[in-house]
């Protein structure tokens, strides 16, 4: 647009702009090889797709197995998690946490599962929705293999499965 807007400028007139206009059009095509582009051309790398498994790596930063929660009477310890995102939009997500009952520390296998819809904006933003109930939905992004979201105040990343 510079050399176009330099040119409309010697049509009104200025004799001197278009002398420029010629010169940096003349000197642009005799380093391009005298008009012949000889650069191969470059096409911009698609989009990976989503669709894939994903393991849950860090829950609020916390490598896995962490303690999600800790009262008087028992805590919750968060071993591992499985997310996966199919072609259909549709996702699940499989959590596998003990309760421990204090003080006899008596675990209690307490798995956890979650189903719903997931949308792509932008290549990078999600929206998650939770079958329910109670039908929830949420924010998260990916970038690379890294996926992550927030849902109720907690940050989840996930690595996707190689």
């Amino acid at each position: 647009m510079f050399i176009s807007q330099k040119l409309h400028t010697s049509r009104t007139g200025n004799g001197r702009i278009a002398g420029l206009a010629m010169l940096v059009l003349s000197t642009t095509l005799a380093c391009s090889g005298g008009g012949k582009d000889e650069t191969p051309e470059v096409t911009a790398p698609q989009p990976q797709s989503i669709t894939a498994n994903y393991v849950l790596e860090t829950y609020n930063g916390q490598r896995l197995p962490f303690t999600v929660f800790s009262g008087t009477t028992f805590r919750i310890i968060l071993n591992s998690g499985r997310l996966q995102l199919r072609a259909d939009r549709r996702y699940s997500e499989q959590y596998s946490a003990d309760s421990v009952v204090l003080p006899s520390e008596t675990k209690i296998a307490a798995p956890s599962t979650d189903a719903g819809t997931y949308s792509l904006s932008n290549s990078t933003q999600l929206t998650f929705t939770s079958d329910g109930p109670p039908v929830t939905t949420y924010p998260g992004t990916i970038s690379g293999t890294l996926l992550t979201y927030t849902f109720d105040g907690a940050l989840y990343a996930w690595r996707r499965e190689q």
